[in-house]
């Protein structure tokens, strides 16, 4: 049998002291499980948007690169993006591109676009 010296001296959590407990460390898992999910939404529109600038930079680089009989507006799409670039004539013999890059993100249409002022290359002879 237990006499009361030796009860006063086993200690034991109570009921509702494990109760309190498992409340804070339930706040805790809370609070961390709503940042990772907050930072993996972050992450992944950081790669949409990412992807839209590397697809912008290579269209349009694509776009200028050409003579200037072949300068053109174009469209496309690729992957989850939809593109449209456009040529527009500048003082001093220089032309303007610019690329719209869209796509859809949580039901919205985001956008990015880009220009580029640049000297047209000269049109190209055909050898004989």
């Amino acid at each position: 049998m237990w006499s009361n010296e030796q009860r006063k001296n086993d200690r034991a959590f109570t009921l509702v002291e494990v109760l309190v407990a498992l409340t804070i460390f339930s706040v805790g898992v809370l609070g961390v499980l709503g940042a990772i999910a907050k930072s993996s939404n972050i992450a992944s529109r950081t790669q949409r948007l990412d992807g839209a600038v590397m697809l912008a930079n290579i269209r349009l680089e694509e776009a200028i690169c050409v003579p200037v009989d072949k300068l053109q507006a174009r469209q496309g799409q690729e992957d989850r993006y939809t593109y449209a670039i456009s040529m527009e004539n500048r003082p001093g013999g220089l032309m303007m591109a610019k690329i719209i890059v869209q796509w859809l993100e949580g039901g919205n249409t985001q956008e990015y676009s880009i220009s580029k002022i640049f000297l047209p290359a000269p049109v190209q002879e055909e050898e004989n």
